[in-house]
């Protein structure tokens, strides 16, 4: 595992509502361990016409069946299909744990006055994720972007991602979650998570450089998942070139991530000119 930094999962004070999750929008703009072995970008396969195919793909976004997002207001029919392992006692939604133990969430709000605001935070369960062996709670805040906690029974991993600024999307065989920021606040950055039976494993880190200064601005799209020839998905970064003035300029590249025999490749039109314009590093 490439990285286990566990964190409460929001920034609000109520950090005891929820449970200790790994914060994958942290992770995003984390720094960069001086231990790691780069992946080499290659040159993506053009035989068949994939670059001009990458760049007319049209964007994923939220509301798109394969972008994960919160779900509704009403969780009543989705505990009681699964109620052998969720269960809503008062306040609190709980996951119960293959060895026992469990997995708490808990509702809580506080009034306003007149010189402060109001708070609150409410979780609802949104089923399982795929056959992946996690299962999804949605988290809503009073004062942040919502978001979705990813919980293991088996193993007790949970995983906390923000449905706002940052895309989530999962494999079709929900084996495979990528997320990424907007790369509208420095650095661009994206991981790649293998889900298990066992926990997980962060399997890529890309990241932009962080020097607003010096360092080209990275917007990303996603443009979705491919199972052939290899389980991937693809990427179109909007890189913004130096020295275009004062009017920003953007190159769209698209980037391809294969997984082939269990290692991740991240494949580019042109690798070396790639690397020097983006100025991006994956590990």
């Amino acid at each position: 595992m490439l990285a286990a930094n566990v964190v409460s999962a929001g920034e609000l004070p109520s950090a005891e509502s929820s449970p200790k999750a790994v914060n994958l929008s942290r992770l995003l703009d984390a720094p960069i361990p001086s231990n790691v072995r780069p992946i080499a970008f290659e040159q993506i396969d053009n035989s068949m016409g994939a670059i001009g195919l990458m760049l007319s793909a049209h964007p994923r976004g939220f509301g798109d069946p394969e972008v994960l997002s919160v779900g509704g207001k009403n969780d009543k029919a989705l505990i009681s299909a699964n109620r052998q392992i969720v269960s809503r006692l008062g306040k609190a939604l709980v996951i119960q744990r293959e060895n026992g133990n469990s997995i708490r969430f808990l509702d809580w709000s506080t009034a306003g006055g007149s010189d402060h605001e109001g708070d609150s935070e409410s979780f609802l369960y949104a089923g399982a994720l795929g056959n992946s062996g996690y299962l999804k709670v949605d988290a809503f805040y009073g004062h942040d972007a919502p978001g979705s906690f990813l919980i293991n029974p088996k193993s007790g991993a949970t995983l906390f991602v923000h449905s706002g600024s940052d895309l989530v999307s999962v494999s079709k065989n929900h084996r495979t979650l990528m997320t990424m920021n907007s790369g509208l606040n420095p650095p661009f950055g994206i991981l790649v998570v293998s889900l298990n039976e066992a926990g997980y494993d962060i399997t890529v880190r890309c990241q932009g450089s962080g020097d607003r200064r010096t360092s080209p601005k990275i917007i990303p799209f996603f443009t979705g998942w491919h199972v052939d020839p290899f389980i991937g998905f693809d990427l179109t970064l909007m890189i913004q070139q130096l020295d275009s003035g004062t009017t920003p300029r953007y190159e769209a590249i698209p980037v391809r991530f294969s997984q082939k025999d269990s290692t991740w490749h991240v494949s580019v039109p042109e690798p070396q000119r790639f690397a020097q314009a983006s100025r991006l590093a994956c590990w």
